[in-house]
């Protein structure tokens, strides 16, 4: 019983040394949460990870609508509520970008 655990521990923590993302978090479906924003065009240089068990951070490259600077602030709070609803995502550092239409 102690070996299963030892293991399970050292699992978990080889997956955090390596900021690996979480089990339980599909980056695919990180991705298309995203991009399912309106004004989002493209997500690019996505990256999920988990720092310690249970905490999820996330960074990415937004590509958006040509909006005032203004709104991107609203844009951004929605898609961090989307994230930690949907996935417990708990810290988000997003880029923005304008699109060359």
């Amino acid at each position: 019983m102690i070996a299963r655990w030892a293991v399970g521990l050292f699992r978990s923590a080889c997956r955090i040394l390596l900021e690996r993302a979480p089990e339980d978090v599909v980056t695919r479906d990180v991705l298309e949460a995203i991009a399912s924003e309106q004004g989002v065009r493209d997500v690019h240089d996505l990256h999920v990870w988990e720092i310690t068990t249970g905490y999820v951070c996330l960074t990415a490259h937004l590509v958006v609508d040509d909006v005032p600077l203004s709104r991107t602030a609203g844009l951004c709070a929605s898609i961090r509520k989307r994230l930690w609803d949907r996935f417990q995502v708990a810290h988000v550092t997003l880029q923005i970008e304008a699109s060359a239409v």
